[in-house]
């Protein structure tokens, strides 16, 4: 996946929520990724779920468009 203009924003932390009963593994959930605006424009970047062991071929991808004014 590629990286992002880190003049244009920053990740400053990410969550993990499972959305099943403690201890159910590949239970499901949601990650949630924090971001702080540096400074204007404009940047996209992918991000992807990778099966466990993979680094290379992610299985879902998505792309993101982010414009700071």
């Amino acid at each position: 996946m590629n990286k992002w203009d880190q003049n244009i924003f920053v990740i400053t932390g990410t969550e993990y929520q499972s959305a099943s009963s403690p201890n159910v593994v590949g239970g499901g959930g949601i990650d949630i990724w924090k971001f702080r605006a540096i400074g204007a424009g404009e940047d996209v970047f992918t991000i992807g779920n990778f099966p466990l062991g993979s680094t290379d071929n992610p299985e879902q991808t998505l792309t993101f468009t982010v414009k700071i004014k």
